[in-house]
């Protein structure tokens, strides 16, 4: 009897890859055993082991009789092939499960790709004129808000600027309070020669009427001598008025128009226009200083501006405000990022356009897809533009990217054209520069196709399988025969029947669960037959 059953513990499994595998009880990875193990043990030995057992105490041979049969017990337990897991495993091993049915299944041109950031979001500091790089305010690999500060600079440049801007608003100040000094002085005097014009514009209106009535009075009336007097008076007063209305003239205001009464809007409108010569000098002086300053004042602003200074330091700059006059330039992220290099360290002098830090936006990337001179035709005729994108770096997880553009130039020492695909980064934004990918190019779609996620599918060593879930809620391998492999997807051939429930993810788990299992069933029934 003893010989036999340990023929019979010997007998199929002990053969077998997967039953000479032992279980590490810590990591559940199978650990491959030597011969030495189990399977070169004698008979003899076999039988000199059963008898010092006998001989170190015939009272435990009762209990070895029950345990051979609780042995058996727990042997039969488990169905070869299959898992039984309770609800926190399944939990905590991530496994998942999808009906699977027969559909579309769409054949791709598999190729490598790369990630590139896109170039409109690559932001690079640089310094605009010499400077001092007086902060660095993230560091490599450091993600920036929008907003935030990156480095600040010293520029003594800028604090020159800002001194121009507050000093020729000064003296734009000064100038217009001269100006409308100026020009009310100058309207004062004009309004003074036109009370003087219209004062001797009257009095010869007044002494010619006199004149007029002496004449008309006759000889008998007035002598000689009086008559004489009023012309001569006459005359003086005309003198005058010729004076006046030159000098008038001189000044810009034309006599005619001028009414005897000073309440005429004509009046006010030509006393408003006309200004003395030497007044209007002066004021020419001071518009070439005025648009000096300005020009000086804009030219200053327009180089803050060259650096982002914010509209509101220029304002009050432009207001007087002293307080707005500093050196240091705060450099501040466009947009969210993540700073990807530094060339400079605090307090180092950087030159004119020198660059210092770089930050990239991956919200959204590029992937740079190289296809063989030969895929070319069949890229271009691709059954659509969303592109699969398989990134190892995300642990497999599959993407969809949208064609940006095919650039079809073949260069002559590597015989590639490149597709660039836009896709949507994940949280965190993980894909960097550099990442290698996988692209599935949708050729063409096959109708009526069992397929299961690829996820599903794994090797056990000697075969393809996949894990089933029965209506127990147990879990069972089986071996499959695959077809087609895409980035998402795996044709199944035989092996599987539409509306199977296939686990989807944590199918590694369940496989070193069910080696654990197999091993240490093994285990136990060498352990019975010894």
């Amino acid at each position: 009897i003893f010989v036999s059953q340990t023929m019979g513990k010997k007998a199929y499994p002990i053969m077998s890859d997967t039953a000479n595998a032992s279980s590490n009880d810590e990591t559940g990875e199978p650990a491959s055993s030597s011969n030495d193990g189990w399977e070169m043990e004698t008979l003899e030995e076999d039988h000199a082991g059963h008898d010092h057992e006998e001989e170190s105490g015939h009272e435990d041979h009762e209990g070895h009789s029950h345990g051979e049969e609780a042995g058996h017990d727990e042997h039969e337990e488990h169905e070869p092939g299959v898992v039984h897991l309770d609800a926190n495993s399944i939990r905590n091993f991530g496994i998942a499960t999808e009906t699977i049915n027969s559909g579309g299944l769409v054949h791709t041109l598999d190729l490598y790709g790369w990630i590139r950031p896109r170039p409109e979001k690559v932001f690079t500091v640089r310094a605009p004129f010499k400077a001092i790089l007086a902060e660095v305010h993230q560091l490599p690999g450091d993600r920036a808000a929008a907003g935030d500060p990156l480095v600040t600079l010293v520029i003594p440049d800028m604090l020159d600027w800002k001194t121009t801007i507050l000093s020729s608003q000064n003296e734009i100040e000064r100038i217009k309070e001269t100006r409308d000094l100026l020009k009310a002085e100058g309207q004062a005097r004009i309004v003074e020669l036109i009370g003087n014009y219209l004062e001797n514009r009257a009095e010869v209106q007044k002494l010619e009427s006199e004149t007029k009535i002496l004449e008309q009075a006759g000889a008998n009336s007035i002598s000689v001598r009086e008559m004489e007097v009023k012309k001569g008076e006459l005359n003086v007063a005309r003198s005058s008025l010729a004076a006046s209305n030159s000098i008038l003239h001189a000044y810009g205001v034309d006599p005619t128009k001028l009414k005897e009464d000073s309440n005429d809007p004509e009046y006010d409108r030509v006393a408003g226009e006309a200004l003395p010569p030497d007044i209007r000098t002066k004021l020419k002086q001071l518009d070439f200083e005025l648009k000096a300053s300005q020009l000086a004042s804009s030219a200053a602003a327009a180089k803050l501006r060259m650096l982002d200074i914010e509209g509101d330091c220029i304002d009050n700059l432009t207001s007087g405000d002293g307080d707005a006059l500093d050196d240091r330039l705060v450099i501040r992220a466009p947009y969210p990022g993540i700073v990807t290099r530094i060339t400079h360290v605090p307090r180092t002098s950087v030159a004119a356009d020198e660059e210092i830090l770089r930050m990239i936006d991956y919200r959204q990337v590029y992937v740079e897809i190289e296809v063989p001179e030969v895929d070319v035709a069949k890229v271009l005729r691709r059954d659509s533009d969303e592109i699969h994108i398989r990134a190892e770096s995300l642990g497999g997880e599959v993407l969809k990217g949208k064609v940006a553009y095919f650039d079809t130039e073949v260069l002559a020492e590597e015989r590639m054209a490149h597709l660039v695909v836009e896709i949507e980064n994940v949280e965190g934004m993980i894909l960097r520069d550099g990442m290698v990918v996988m692209a599935g190019v949708p050729l063409r779609e096959e109708e009526e196709v069992l397929a299961v996620p690829r996820n599903s599918v794994i090797d056990d060593g000697m075969e393809k399988v996949v894990f089933v879930q029965e209506a127990s809620g147990d879990f069972r391998r089986i071996p499959v025969l695959t077809g087609t492999t895409t980035l998402t997807e795996v044709e199944i051939k035989e092996g599987l029947e539409p509306g199977a429930e296939v686990a989807v993810s944590g199918v590694r788990p369940l496989l070193l669960a069910l080696q654990k299992q197999e091993g240490r069933s093994q285990a136990g029934g060498h352990g019975h037959a010894h």
